[in-house]
């Protein structure tokens, strides 16, 4: 296993830390589309995209996915994260 001085734990830490946080952005950002996407096709009646889009993983499912932590969805441990359902 390879040894690490302090300047790098906390270098891979703190990279760690910026690929967490895109890696949330990310989550939030494929939920907010996937609740657009079906928002319109409710809109527009289109019962073949409302279909579609309850066959895609959902907003929370995104959220799980990343276990990103928001109060409407429950945060799997590290590591068990679920592929998006397609």
């Amino acid at each position: 296993m390879a040894q690490f001085d302090d300047v790098a734990r906390r270098e891979i830490a703190s990279n760690a830390a910026t690929v967490r946080e895109a890696s949330v952005e990310i989550a939030r950002q494929m939920s907010i589309l996937w609740e657009a996407r079906l928002n319109m096709a409710m809109a527009a009646d289109d019962d073949e995209g409302v279909r579609r889009m309850l066959g895609e993983a959902s907003a929370e499912q995104y959220i799980d996915n990343c276990n990103c932590a928001i109060p409407s969805a429950s945060v799997e441990q590290p590591g068990t994260a679920k592929p998006p359902l397609r």
